[in-house]
């Protein structure tokens, strides 16, 4: 089990799955990643891709996003994410999306969503950052104008410099897990 760091559900536990299915983000890692975000988290909406059991968009629903939505395709786990929303009892919107993550980035698009914070944390070394980077590089763009792409992955792969219109700045590292955050550049589409 891992805690919600701070905000509104500050100190709630959230529950994992037993065995190596699911890397929650360390407790380090998400209070870098949301020390970075500060006060842009306030009223935003945050996409949480490959969510697990949930922490890192709780963490940004308890910290003051206006909305959250959780892609995970594991029912398993989708059960787990929902018991741990429900238990923290947060006042921002959420909802959870069971589906792969590019199938339901495409319904995202068609609905016309957008976020100002699109979170990736896929399994290490699958190729998945690739693939998604390179999704959400193409319009109709799910991420807003001013927004930010966080990608956490393995040192080993690391993502390119430039996916399109999204652009890669700064890239931290925790131990083992590096978080590279991406912005749209001059090439906005």
């Amino acid at each position: 089990m891992i805690r919600v760091l701070a905000g509104e559900a500050r100190g709630r536990w959230l529950k994992t799955p037993k065995g190596q299915q699911v890397r929650p983000t360390s407790a380090k890692c998400r209070a870098a990643l949301f020390n970075v975000l500060g006060e842009r988290l306030r009223g935003s909406s945050f996409l949480d891709l490959f969510a697990g059991t949930g922490s890192v968009g709780i963490e940004a629903l308890s910290q003051g996003a206006g909305r959250a939505v959780f892609v995970e395709r594991d029912p398993r786990v989708v059960a787990l994410l929902r018991q741990n929303l429900a238990s923290c009892h947060l006042s921002g919107e959420w909802q959870v999306i069971r589906e792969d993550v590019l199938e339901a980035l495409k319904t995202l698009q068609t609905q016309g969503e957008r976020f100002d914070f699109i979170f990736l944390d896929p399994p290490y070394e699958r190729g998945w950052v690739e693939k998604t980077l390179r999704f959400l590089a193409h319009p109709p763009l799910l991420l807003e104008p001013m927004g930010e792409v966080i990608v956490q992955h393995s040192p080993r792969e690391v993502p390119l410099p430039a996916y399109g219109p999204l652009q890669r700045g700064v890239l931290k590292r925790y131990g083992d897990t590096q978080l590279s955050f991406l912005r749209l550049g001059e090439l906005r589409l």
